[in-house]
This record gives C-alpha cells, sequence and structure tokens, in this order.
C-alpha cells in the first residue's frame, strides 16, 4: 500500500483570529499521516489561503482554484464573519461565504464528498449586544441548524478543537480506507437500500417487549426521584431498549458506543432479552468500521452454536446502506459465501440487490471485494447475467470479480479470462496467487499477458518469459514504450541477453521518465527520473572485469558513486580492507583526492573545488551508506565497530544487508541505531525490490533478534508507532504465551490504534481461549482508561471457538492489507 499512496486535500477555511486553531489542525493532520498514512493508503494535506500562489487573479479567485481541488471542507468560525473577497460584485459578504457556499455547491455536484463546520464559543458579557459581525456568524450557525444537512460541532478552547479536528480526520481516513475507486456523484452515506421490497418478506416479532425488558422498565417506573440513583449502566439499558424498538416511518438509531461498551462490561450481570441482543448486535455491526463497539458475544448469543452468523447476513441483504455494507465486510473475514434466506432471498436476488445501479459506490466497492474473495463458481453465471444490464463504468468490477474467483480454481484460466476480458483491476493478492506456481503457466498464456491493462500482470509476465528464453524480440521492441518504465527495463535487458544492445541514445529516451515542468513562465524546467537509466547502467558496470572498472572509475571523475558500487559489490572480498579504510576516515581521503586530480585539469572553473564541496555532507553519506551495506554482505563479525561508528557519524539509509548484519552480530545498544537509520532516497528505493514498509518489518526482525531474550524490555522500549506495529507482526506465538498478563494489557493501552488492533488480534492468534477471556475481563473491568477496538477484538477470542477466531484473524489481517 505504501507504494500506492493517495493524496486527500481538505480545505481549511475561517476569517482571521484563528490562526491558533489552522495552526493546530496542520499539527493534526500530520499526527495523523505519521501515524495511519501506511495502513489506510492515503496522505492528507490541508490546503488553505497560506498555500496560494500569488497571481494576477483578483486573490479569492486563486483561492477558489486550490478549493476546487479538495475532497472535504472544514471551516471554522468565532467571533468574525471576515472582509469582502473583492472589490468587485460577487455577492458574498466574506471569503468565508464565498468558500463555504462553494464548497457547498461541489458536494451537491458530486466533486466533493463532506463538509464540517466547527464554532468557537463566543463571551458577550451581560447587558451588551452582539457586534455586527459576531451576528452574522450567530446567523449563518442558526441556518446551519435548520439546515440539518451540514455536520458542525462547538469548542471552547483550542486544546478542545484539536480533539474535535483528529477525530474527524480519523474518521474521513477509515471512510478513504474503505474506497478503491474514485468518488462519483451520487454517492450517499444517508441513502436507503432501493432494493427488494423487504417489508413484505423480513419476519416479524410478535410481542412488542418480552418479560425481561418488561420486568426491568416496571423497576425503573416504580422509583420516585427520592429514591435511590440510577446507575449509568440501567440509563445505558434503557436507551437500549429504545434502540432496539425499530417500525418502518421512524428513524434508524443504534445505542451510542460508550453506553454499548458500558452494556458489554455487565454483560454477566444483566440477563439482555433477545431483542436487546438484536440490538446490541446491530450496534455492532454498524459500527464495525471502526471496531470500537462489542459484537463478537452478542452474535454467539442471538444465533445458534453451529448459526451465530444469520444477523450478519439478514443485514447484508435487508439492511439499511450502513447495515448492509459493514455486514457485507464482516461475511468476508467470517469467511461466508453468498448469503441466502431460504424462502426470503436467493443467492441470485442477493447479488442483483447489491449490485442494483442505484446502489452507492462505497457499497459496490464492499460487495467487489468481498466476492474476489469469498465469491464461488456459483455466483460467475449471475456475475455476468447482472454485468449485461449494469452502468459502464462498472463493468470493471464484474471482470475483477470473475477474475478473482477464477484464479482460486486455475491460475492458468484466471490468466486467460484476465487476457481475453483485458481486466486491469486486479490486487496483488491475486496477482501473486496467480504466479505463485509459475511451471503450470505456459507460454503461449504468458505472452498474451503482455497485451494487458494490469501492470501487475505484464511485469510478471515479462519477468518469466525471459527466464524461459521465450520473449521475441518483436516482443520486446513494443514493450519498449509500455506505460511502465520497470517493464521498459526488462525488455532493453533482453535485448542485451540476445546480443543485440540497443543504442544508448535509444536507451535514455526509452528509460529516463519525463514527469514535466516545475516553475513559472521562463523559469520553468522539465523534471526527470534517471531511476532506470542508472539502473540499467549499473547492470552495465556489474558485466566488467577488475580492470575495466578500475578504469571506468578513473574516468568517473569526482562523482563516481555508480563505479565504486559496481567494483565493491563485485569484488567486495579482494576490496574489503580498501572498503574498512574508506569507512574509517568516511571517505573523505579518497573525495579529496578525486577533487584534487580533477581541479588539475587545464580550463576547469577556478570555483570548482568550492562547488564539489558544497555537496559534499549528501555525497559523503551517499558513499558511507552504500559501502556500509555492501561491507555487511560479508558478515564478519569484527566489523561491528566500524558499522556502528559509522551509523554514529552521520545519517545512514538503511539496506537489508545493514539490518541482518545489526540482527545478527548486534547486542541491545544497538536498537537505537536501527530506530535512527533513514530511509533509502528515491533514487535508491526505485532500484530496490521491496517496499519502505518491508524495511519497517525488516528494522522489526532485526529489532527482535537482539532482544529476543529479553521480550519485556524490548516492549518498554521507546519505539515509533510504524516499528512497534511491526514487532506486533514478527513476534512469533510463543512470545505472546510468554507475556504476563500485565504486560499485554500494558500494550493494549498503547495510543496507537492500528497497534492495539494488530496487538489484539495476535493475542487472539496466539493464546488459549480461556487466557484471552480472563484478560478482556481484567482489561474492562478496571477503573481506568480503556480503548474500545481493544475490547471488541479480545471479545472476538473469547467468543467465538478457537479455530473460528484465528481464521477470523488471518482474513482480517489480509483485508487490512489490501
Amino acid at each position: 500500500m505504501s507504494e500506492n499512496i493517495k493524496i486527500v486535500r481538505v480545505f481549511i477555511g475561517s476569517p482571521s483570529g484563528l490562526e491558533d486553531e489552522r495552526r493546530a489542525a496542520r499539527e493534526i493532520v500530520q499526527e495523523v499521516n505519521q501515524a495511519h498514512s501506511e495502513h489506510w493508503g492515503c496522505q492528507f494535506k490541508l490546503v488553505g489561503w497560506e498555500d496560494t500562489i500569488p497571481g494576477y487573479q483578483r486573490p479569492q479567485s486563486l483561492i477558489n482554484v486550490d478549493l476546487d481541488k479538495c475532497q472535504y471542507f472544514i471551516g471554522i468560525l468565532w467571533n468574525r464573519w471576515g472582509t469582502k473577497p473583492d472589490l468587485d460584485d460577487s455577492g458574498f459578504t466574506s471569503g468565508f461565504e464565498e468558500e463555504f457556499c462553494r464548497a457547498r455547491d461541489l458536494v451537491a455536484a458530486g466533486s466533493m464528498k463532506d463538509i464540517a463546520l466547527y464554532f468557537k464559543s463566543v463571551h458577550v458579557p451581560d447587558g451588551l449586544e452582539p457586534g455586527p459581525e459576531i451576528k452574522k456568524v450567530k446567523e449563518f450557525r442558526a441556518q446551519r441548524i435548520d439546515e440539518k444537512r451540514i455536520f458542525f460541532s462547538d469548542f471552547a478552547e483550542t486544546v478542545d478543537f484539536r480533539d474535535l479536528i483528529r477525530n474527524k480526520i480519523t474518521e474521513i481516513g477509515w471512510r478513504e480506507f474503505e474506497l478503491h475507486v474514485p468518488y462519483e456523484p451520487g454517492n450517499s452515506e444517508a441513502e436507503q437500500s432501493p432494493k427488494q421490497d423487504t417489508d413484505d418478506k423480513a419476519p416479524v416479532d410478535t410481542e412488542l417487549f418480552d418479560h425481561k425488558v418488561l420486568d426491568f422498565l416496571a423497576g425503573m417506573s416504580s422509583r420516585t426521584r427520592e429514591s435511590e440513583q440510577t446507575s449509568a449502566q440501567e440509563v445505558a439499558r434503557f436507551r437500549l431498549i429504545a434502540a432496539s424498538l425499530k417500525r418502518s416511518g421512524n428513524d434508524d438509531i443504534y445505542l451510542g458506543n460508550h453506553d454499548a461498551n458500558l452494556m458489554f462490561r455487565y454483560r454477566k450481570e444483566i440477563s439482555f432479552s433477545s431483542q436487546e441482543t438484536r440490538a446490541l448486535v446491530d450496534c455492532g455491526i454498524v459500527g464495525f468500521d471502526h471496531q470500537n463497539v462489542p459484537l463478537w458475544r452478542w452474535l454467539v448469543s442471538m444465533g445458534n452454536e453451529n448459526k451465530p452468523f444469520e444477523r450478519v447476513k439478514v443485514l447484508a441483504i435487508a439492511g439499511n446502506t450502513e447495515e448492509r455494507r459493514n455486514a457485507i465486510k464482516l461475511l468476508q473475514i467470517i469467511g461466508e459465501t453468498t448469503p441466502e434466506l431460504g424462502a426470503f432471498f436467493s443467492r441470485e436476488e442477493v447479488l442483483t440487490g447489491w449490485f442494483d445501479p442505484e446502489t452507492d459506490n462505497q457499497t459496490i466497492d464492499v460487495a467487489t471485494q468481498f466476492l474476489s474473495f469469498n465469491g464461488t463458481h456459483e455466483d460467475i453465471e449471475t456475475i455476468r447475467k447482472i454485468s449485461k444490464s449494469s452502468p459502464a463504468d462498472r463493468k470493471s468490477n464484474f471482470l475483477t470479480i470473475i477474475a478473482s474467483i477464477k484464479t482460486r480454481q486455475s491460475q492458468e484460466d484466471a490468466l486467460k479470462f484476465i487476457c481475453e476480458n483485458n481486466v486491469e483491476k486486479i490486487s496483488d493478492t491475486f496477482i501473486n496467487l496467480i504466479y505463485s506456481i509459475p511451471s503450470a503457466l505456459s507460454t503461449d498464456v504468458l505472452t498474451l499477458c503482455l497485451a494487458v491493462k494490469s501492470d501487475g500482470i505484464r511485469l510478471r509476465a515479462v519477468k518469466l518469459l525471459i527466464e524461459r528464453g521465450e520473449l521475441s524480440e518483436i516482443a520486446a521492441h513494443n514493450l519498449l514504450s509500455d506505460s511502465n518504465h520497470e517493464i521498459r527495463l526488462l525488455a532493453v535487458e533482453s535485448f542485451e541477453i540476445g546480443n543485440n544492445p540497443l543504442p544508448v541514445d535509444t536507451v535514455k529516451t526509452v528509460l529516463i521518465i519525463k514527469r514535466g515542468n516545475r516553475g513559472l513562465g521562463f523559469l520553468q524546467s522539465a523534471e526527470t527520473d534517471s531511476t532506470y537509466y542508472d539502473k540499467y547502467l549499473s547492470n552495465r558496470l556489474k558485466e566488467l572485469d577488475f580492470d575495466s572498472l578500475k578504469d571506468k572509475l578513473f574516468e568517473a571523475g569526482t562523482f563516481n558513486d555508480k563505479e565504486l558500487f559496481a567494483l565493491y559489490g563485485k569484488f567486495t572480498k579482494k576490496l574489503s580492507e580498501e572498503i574498512r579504510q574508506n569507512l574509517r576516515d568516511k571517505f573523505a581521503s579518497m573525495f579529496e583526492a578525486s577533487v584534487k586530480r580533477v581541479e588539475n585539469v587545464p580550463g576547469l572553473d577556478t570555483d570548482y573545488r568550492t562547488q564539489v564541496y558544497q555537496i559534499w555532507d549528501f555525497y559523503q553519506k551517499k558513499l558511507c551508506s552504500g559501502a556500509l551495506a555492501v561491507l555487511c554482505g560479508l558478515k564478519v563479525k569484527a566489523d561491528i565497530g566500524l558499522v556502528r561508528s559509522t551509523i554514529d557519524a552521520m545519517e545512514i539509509e538503511l539496506s537489508p544487508e545493514l539490518l541482518a548484519y545489526i540482527g545478527k552480530f548486534g547486542d541491545w545498544s544497538d536498537i537505537v541505531r536501527i530506530e535512527r537509520l533513514k530511509p533509502p532516497s528515491s533514487s535508491r528505493r526505485g532500484l530496490l525490490d521491496f517496499s519502505y514498509n518491508i524495511f519497517a518489518d525488516e528494522k522489526a526482525a532485526a529489532i527482535f533478534e537482539i532482544g529476543r531474550k529479553r521480550i519485556a524490555d524490548l516492549l518498554n522500549t521507546e519505539l515509533s508507532a510504524p516499528l512497534r506495529k511491526s514487532l506486533a507482526h514478527v513476534f512469533p506465538k510463543n512470545i505472546f504465551s510468554s507475556l504476563s498478563n500485565d504486560a499485554i494489557i500494558n500494550e493494549l493501552d498503547r495510543k496507537d490504534d492500528e497497534y492495539r488492533t494488530i496487538f489484539s488480534l495476535r493475542c487472539v492468534e496466539s493464546l488459549p481461549k480461556e487466557r484471552i477471556e480472563v484478560i478482556l475481563d481484567l482489561y474492562i473491568e478496571r477503573d481506568t482508561q480503556r480503548y474500545y477496538n481493544t475490547a471488541h477484538w479480545l471479545d472476538l477470542g473469547a467468543s467465538l471457538s478457537k479455530k473460528h477466531a484465528n481464521a477470523i484473524v488471518r482474513r482480517e489481517m489480509v483485508r487490512r492489507s489490501q
């Protein structure tokens, strides 16, 4: 996911006087990006008047251009309405008003997704009338209340605003996490399912309340105001009963998160009616997006031992938009196939309802993912039938579903289908499955794959054809103009393998990426990326013998890192002492010698020395990082002191060789060094076969090797959130078993949501059901702060059988990786 980070633009509009809140919003966005962007696959960019580039248009028009590019609008108001945006008659009384109205129009047109407003409390002393600007703010707020269409909230101080904006940005982040297709008009959270007429089919209760509810209500109604104080859990249950009563014509209401968790805390003391249990299940399903409401115990209580998930199926079929969407997600991790309800709904009716032309795009996407992972061969014919009458922009979803289902049956048949239908959207999970047994794929089918839209399918096919020596020269020539530059590089290399190398100028044209112009007017300059061309040059250098490489190194002059790394990489043992010596003085002597040699060339700029030493710090780090990776590949334990001193002296870029070396030979003092290692620069990262996220996993693996005998100390060490999450992934199951209950609860109390979820899931996977029940009770029954998502996932392990819970954990881990 980290390789496909999407930018989500949020516009922040406000009059002057709210600088602290604007600053706080930017800080919160930065914090949320650092904590969640890798998992969500998106990064927030807060846009405001501060980001607008000056120009010759009216200032507000320039701001509006930035506003139009945003997906969300956040407005803040306090004691000022603002000034008129410009001299011409735009009809707006302030810049904020124009921004808000424009955002509202964009939402109506489907070009923007949502608006949120925040009002800072204004204190007007008794006896005084509010000023004209405050009056306008109050009128604006009253209008929003009357409309009941736009979310808004009040706050008193900046610290309160920080919490509100954090909650809103986090909510948007999870919403974007669900979306795998761009937002389209007509997608509304509040849309009700226009599918089958469920009133005639859904079974109804015969009594309004059963005796358990009536007994509780009688007890409550018999109290006087002077009687004992009513407890919080009794109030929560009263609200639960209200939420359990649903009829056509009323709003859908659900028990609030806090009350739902309160009911769960007192689950052993209250005998809930079936009606209440159903309301708790519905609340848990609707809250599954954030997994902060208990669910699993109620599902088991409501169902029977063999069929605990019947309510999930009902809501996946006949629920409102939100219920259905989350129920389908649950069916995916539960491992159910396409649901049916006996005589009420057939499988074909269910699928037709899910993919109705009026179904919102989020639900379509959720249903697509469900069928991709859980659909069966029986669903394919129905999917084909639905596809014929579906809008053109949704037909790609059906092709993705069929291809994914076929992948789980026959990889070659799946590839044939992908080629015949030019399927573009195939997830990495299914691409890896298709190519998991290369020998089962025929060369003829692989050749057909060269023309498909999916980059992943084409790339793997090209690699296999080259390995087999079956990529024809004509096919390779066609791939030189491929949209994917990694495929272009493979095509260029195939000509080298066939002893028919392309001219250097052609290779440059093929491999250097032109990204367009940067700057303004005559200052514009074309931006290029030579990553793949540099890789090509490195490959050619690796083909040279020792003497030829030495000559190339000399000819390269001062900046000879490509030649140097090719020489060191190919002749590491032979040059190991030279590598060590250069690392000891951080390449200072070698660089100075090359500068002296070059600056004596006649006609060279007299400022040459000054110019090259201006970038010496950057180049020095590059040399030391590359040389250290090569040296670590030798795996000589005696080099540990040199490795440490180099890391301590400067910012070193991490590499798999360096991490593996420190994991093997390092000690406790090296944990902080691993944490301090920098990700590779963009140019180096482009040449590697792994992402930054995998680097986090390899960092965690190295740290675990060092601390495997001091796990308690390791968990108490100050580590970044991404690294701690990766540790939770790499820990073997026996590590969780070895931890005390107190140590586990301490980890479940950490502030990072994603870490708590991962750690909870790993506990469910690794610990016996009886112990999870004990930890859950200890966690929720204490008086200190409790995190609801922790309780949600511990409840999974405590309520379901070990086999069933572990299967759900595995599927949830896969779902989170998509």
